[in-house]
């Protein structure tokens, strides 16, 4: 990621950073499963610096931690895109809308944990993580497995 691409996700709120992460991560998923990821996202802002940091945008942009965030894929490219965009413009794309909805209860702690705990998290249809075989599994919502260190 360019020092410029990562000035512009830093400048986001947390809510904002969080939506276009559960967009890109998430976004076919039904609510809850769009709810779970910004859960294990939350979750990680929880343990500070095992996972980046204290803030959203600190754990979301740790290099590797999201790979909707790798250079070089279709998915940062799209990420820029909304990211240019004023918010008032998010309620074009119901999807995005949505995911900032979330976010934002996510963010205050309006919205409850639904995957207990889980700090991980994996498609077992795009593939199957050594790393997932070491941890906890807490729940399966939607097309993801939720895990737990």
């Amino acid at each position: 990621m360019t020092p410029e691409q990562l000035a512009l996700f830093k400048s986001l709120a947390p809510a904002q950073i969080l939506a276009l992460a559960l967009k890109e991560e998430a976004g076919g998923e039904p609510i809850e499963g769009k709810v779970a990821v910004g859960c294990v996202i939350r979750n990680r802002t929880y343990k500070g610096q095992r996972f980046g940091g204290w803030e959203y945008g600190e754990v979301i942009l740790k290099p590797k931690a999201f790979s909707c965030f790798n250079d070089g894929t279709a998915s940062l490219q799209r990420l820029i895109a909304m990211a240019q965009v004023q918010v008032t413009q998010w309620d074009h794309d119901p999807v995005l809308f949505e995911c900032f909805y979330l976010a934002k209860g996510i963010v205050k702690n309006i919205i409850r944990d639904n995957t207990k705990g889980a700090d991980h998290y994996y498609n077992p249809a795009l593939c199957n993580p050594s790393w997932a075989k070491e941890m906890t599994e807490t729940a399966v919502i939607g097309g993801h497995r939720f895990m737990k260190e």
